[in-house]
């Protein structure tokens, strides 16, 4: 692919699907040189390797337009730069990053899906489809508080390393249940419960009821 073929691409950047489309007429007639044509296509915009390795995957799937494209291939780029500066790995940094940018999900949910990642490839697990589904059900249960959830999944998934995590997990949900109770609102309660008549009472008269015998006030 020459530099003039590029800079029609680059200039042509808008709604359309014309950069997905080359794409597949290049693979039509040879599928490794459609491969190298988009890598060079990638490079050319002289962004980083976050930016190519979105770019790249994001052709292949075919789902965003031009401008779409090279708006999230940006964001996917800054998004794991952040996340890394921040002391953050780089499979965190792509896992958070990459679910980030379907506008779909809250940040704490994309966050522990990414750390459910991370903590898996550290212990030598295959980062794939599978413990994507597995972070993912992870975070669904956590973001809902539904810690009976967890317990399910450790019913299911027998690895150590997924039981350690949901362990962990587990702890954490129920600190976080416990704190949101307000302690200082436990000495104003009655020692016994009013009754269904004395709770009417309550409503209709709050201020209390005027019996006759009470003395004025000076």
């Amino acid at each position: 692919m020459d530099s003039k073929m590029i800079d029609e691409l680059l200039e042509k950047a808008d709604n359309r699907y014309s950069i997905a489309e080359r794409y597949k007429r290049w693979k039509i007639t040879d599928k490794k040189l459609a491969n190298d044509n988009l890598e060079r296509l990638a490079k050319s915009y002289e962004n980083d390797e976050f930016f190519e390795e979105y770019f790249i995957e994001s052709v292949k799937e075919n789902y965003l337009s031009d401008m779409e494209l090279l708006e999230d291939a940006t964001n996917y780029s800054e998004i794991c730069k952040s996340e890394i500066a921040s002391g953050k790995s780089f499979c965190y940094a792509k896992h958070y990053a990459e679910i980030k940018l379907c506008h779909e999900f809250e940040d704490e949910y994309c966050r522990l899906l990414a750390e459910v990642c991370d903590f898996a490839v550290k212990q030598g697990v295959k980062d794939d489809i599978a413990l994507f589904s597995v972070a993912s059900a992870c975070a669904e249960a956590y973001v809902n508080e539904r810690i009976s959830d967890l317990s399910h999944l450790k019913e299911i998934y027998k690895a150590d390393w997924l039981q350690e995590y949901l362990s962990k997990l587990q702890d954490k949900m129920m600190r976080e249940q416990e704190t949101e109770v307000d302690p200082s609102t436990f000495g104003a309660l009655s020692t016994r419960l009013k009754t269904h008549e004395e709770e009417i009472w309550d409503m209709m008269f709050p201020d209390g009821i005027d019996d006759g015998f009470s003395l004025p006030e000076d």
